[in-house]
């Protein structure tokens, strides 16, 4: 979904690929494995949502170079464990779960 940044804490930065309510799916620089572990902060403008997820797969379709920024090569699946977010920004309220409110 264009326009929507993470940092993952652990293993590094993240681009949000694609976002729905039960996860989402994100180029990482670096390899997860299924059943990790993973927390993100996303960014939407000026709101923040901290999640907790669980990487459900990853494979490795392309490398890509952005100036200044590390190759994102790994596309990955997570599903969301936990949600905490700022409650300023309507996107939250349409596509993370009711329960994260």
């Amino acid at each position: 979904m264009p326009g929507i940044e993470g940092t993952l804490r652990s293993p590094g930065d993240v681009r949000v690929v694609e976002l729905s309510v039960t996860g989402l799916s994100a180029e990482l620089a670096r390899e997860v494995k299924p059943g990790d572990h993973c927390f993100l902060e996303l960014r939407h403008g000026r709101s923040r949502a901290m999640v907790e997820t669980v990487v459900k797969w990853s494979a490795l379709p392309r490398i890509q170079r952005e100036a200044g920024r590390p190759p994102l090569a790994f596309l990955t699946g997570m599903a969301f464990v936990d949600i905490d977010h700022d409650g300023t920004d309507p996107l939250w309220e349409c596509i993370l779960p009711e329960q994260s409110l």
